[in-house]
């Protein structure tokens, strides 16, 4: 196409034109004239064409784009600081979730353990209450971190007061390795104040002091302090023991220690066998391996008995799938170490040793008497009710077992499952692999030192069976009452236990044999302590596992 072709010239002419409207738009200074001047354009002819509507439509395209051009050339040369204040608003945004995720970790407690009690004490709170604890191993700390903590736990039993201060180190791992336990004792327990609550609260104080000068000052506002009441308080009648326990939360609360209303209360007895159970098991190492290694529990108090032991998934199944009601109340599932437990476990109220004392004395009529014991030398005392120990009948032993067992089968009600049943009509449990080895705790250690069974009160434990207290017992009823300390020179420690020798001999064999089924030849354990590996041993108590359970 030639240079002087029609097409050439109106492409020519259209470009020239776009270039004048260009530059007309670009024009901010209202010198119209001289930008005609430069364009060949005239004032009249540019103004016209600005207000044309034809090109309205035109003008604001080639705006933006102007606008666009200038937008992006200022963010090119923007500094870091500029861009940051531009994207202010989404910065903010983002970053609330960031600033709470770092908040939390900041606060959240260094060091926190997660050690053997956890599982255990989860499934335990499910099931029945209790606080939680940590899971782990058998004692023994592989890299320790050097940290410390610390539980305080008072236990308000029915012949006395004690207080146990525990003294863990926490492992690389964050388990829990118990290292000491300081221990204190007093008599009589609170149920003796129980019209005169403040002096219960008062009675205390030496335990108290005890837990302030062995738990460091800094540590207080971490360690949990609680006491937890058994037997003796659930005797009482109306709100004898609720206003017992509510001076001592008064005495509580002036301390440092961590606390709340709820660390003082009156605590169920079966969770008070489970504590038990859990704890020797944590103390001998027994807790992660299968159910038929661990060992049952009996635990002797003044005002109920317990007993714990794990049982088979098989037995579980069985009788939760058939006795609903009763696995509700006898079985419950745990974990420690790893390995899943089915817990039985069961308080007999009214069958500690004292309360036990006080059924049999009320129908035995001096049967349960070392012959030639004088019936004026004061009687036995519990809740307010004073009973004699000696009186008209002949002391005999055969009559003070056949009194024992009628108050173990008092007002009994059926068998819950047939075949299968200890005193009370409550199922045994069947006593299966877990129950192969029993440890006897509390009185059972007490009268096993009394008897002789147990060298000294100095010893950690000792292998019984049930045939030896019966035949202690029945050597105890047939000893003239001027040569029991003679026969029995252990009894007589802390205070003199002789003349009720024949009838605790007598109430600890008819429970074993009569009352929980146990065979007279099957090898027994009394216990007190648990050599540790490191440190001091350690008493068999349930409060140590309420101690972890508060730490956790």
């Amino acid at each position: 196409m030639s240079p002087g072709h029609p097409g050439e010239r109106s492409a020519a002419a259209a470009a020239q034109t776009n270039l004048q409207r260009k530059l007309a738009l670009q024009d901010t200074t209202t010198t119209s004239s001289a930008t005609a001047s430069a364009t060949g354009t005239s004032s009249s002819s540019l103004k016209r064409r600005a207000i044309t509507p034809a090109n309205e439509h035109e003008q604001e395209s080639l705006q933006a784009t102007s606008q666009d051009d200038k937008i992006d050339m200022r963010r090119r040369n923007e500094s870091p600081v500029e861009q940051l204040w531009r994207y202010r608003g989404v910065i903010a945004v983002l970053a609330v979730p960031v600033l709470l995720i770092f908040a939390i970790i900041a606060l959240m407690p260094k060091g926190t353990p997660d050690n053997v009690f956890h599982e255990i004490e989860h499934a335990m709170e499910e099931a029945a209450g209790i606080p939680h604890a940590h899971e782990g191993s058998a004692p023994g700390v592989a890299g320790s971190t050097g940290a410390r903590r610390y539980g305080v736990v008072f236990d308000a039993g029915s012949t006395g007061s004690r207080v146990h201060v525990f003294a863990f180190d926490v492992g690389a791992g964050g388990e829990l390795d118990l290292d000491t336990d300081t221990f204190e004792q007093l008599k009589p327990g609170l149920s003796a104040f129980k019209d005169e609550p403040t002096k219960g609260a008062e009675s205390i104080q030496p335990l108290l002091k005890t837990a302030l000068n062995t738990v460091p000052a800094a540590d207080q506002p971490q360690t949990s302090i609680e006491l937890r009441a058994t037997a003796g308080l659930r005797l009482l009648p109306g709100t004898a023991a609720q206003e017992l326990l509510e001076e001592v939360r008064k005495e509580f609360r002036k301390t440092k220690f961590s606390y709340s209303d709820d660390h003082v209360s009156i605590m169920d007895g079966a969770d008070e066998g489970a504590f038990l159970w859990v704890a020797l098991n944590y103390l001998l190492g027994y807790l992660g391996d299968a159910y038929s290694t661990t060992v049952a529990t009996i635990d002797l108090g003044g005002g109920s008995a317990q007993i714990a032991y794990a049982i088979s998934d098989n037995a579980a199944e069985q009788i939760s799938m058939n006795h609903a009601d009763t696995a509700s109340k006898l079985v419950r599932a745990t974990r420690g170490g790893g390995h899943k437990y089915n817990l039985y476990v069961h308080s007999y109220l009214g069958y500690g040793l004292m309360a036990f004392r006080a059924k049999v004395l009320s129908a035995a009529g001096g049967a349960c008497a070392s012959p030639g014991l004088s019936s004026d030398r004061g009687g036995f005392t519990y809740q307010e009710s004073v009973y004699n120990v000696a009186g008209d009948e002949p002391s005999s032993a055969s009559t003070c077992r056949e009194t024992a067992m009628t108050a173990l089968n008092a007002d009994a009600p059926a068998c819950e499952v047939d075949g299968e049943c200890s005193f009370q009509g409550i199922w045994s449990g069947g006593y299966g692999e877990g129950a192969r080895r029993i440890y006897l705790a509390s009185f059972f250690f007490d009268l096993g030192v009394s008897s002789g069974l147990v060298a000294s009160e100095d010893e950690l434990e000792a292998d019984v069976t049930a045939a030896d207290f019966e035949a202690k017992a029945e050597l105890a009823c047939s000893t003239d009452a001027d040569e029991l300390a003679t026969i029995f020179p252990n009894a007589k420690r802390e205070h003199d236990d002789t003349p009720y020798l024949c009838l605790d001999l007598t109430i600890i064999s008819s429970l074993l044999i009569d009352g929980l089924s146990i065979s007279k030849d099957q090898p027994l354990k009394v216990i007190k302590q648990v050599k540790r590996k490191r440190g001091e041993p350690v008493e068999a108590a349930w409060a140590l596992g309420a101690a972890i359970a508060s730490i956790g």
